[in-house]
């Protein structure tokens, strides 16, 4: 099995057991599902930490197979400057601000959060060329 695949599949493992239980003992709704009405309520560090933890997330998907096979080399790729041809190449800062400036007109607030960063992130492509 290549080191990538073994990678996604311990993450993904690991991921859905923490999830699923968490969800179960404390009713806190999947990721997929959280929205505009949980965003107003989080802090703004709450709101930070989603927004890193998303674009984390979507680099390590975008990871070349050659990094998996060595976490130091993982680390080093992951903490790189963002190159172009990353999915989400802005600032979870960036993100941050635009979601919520995109989640105060009232059509955008039956959308979840993930659904936000991808419409936000096009805009942001779209505005900068």
């Amino acid at each position: 099995m290549k080191p990538r695949t073994l990678f996604s599949v311990i993450v993904a493992a690991s991921f859905f057991l923490g999830v699923g239980t968490a969800v179960a003992l404390q009713g806190v709704k999947p990721w997929q599902q959280v929205g505009w009405a949980e965003w107003q309520k989080w802090p703004p560090e709450s709101r930070q930490a989603w927004t890193d933890g998303f674009l984390a997330g979507a680099a390590a998907g975008q990871a070349p197979d050659s990094v998996f096979s060595d976490s130091t080399r993982f680390a080093n790729w992951m903490s790189a400057v963002r190159p172009t041809e990353r999915r989400f190449p802005y600032g979870s800062n960036i993100y941050g601000a635009r979601l919520q400036d995109w989640y105060h007109w009232e059509n955008h607030r039956n959308a979840e959060l993930w659904r936000g960063v991808w419409v936000v992130n096009g805009e942001q492509r779209q505005n900068s060329r």
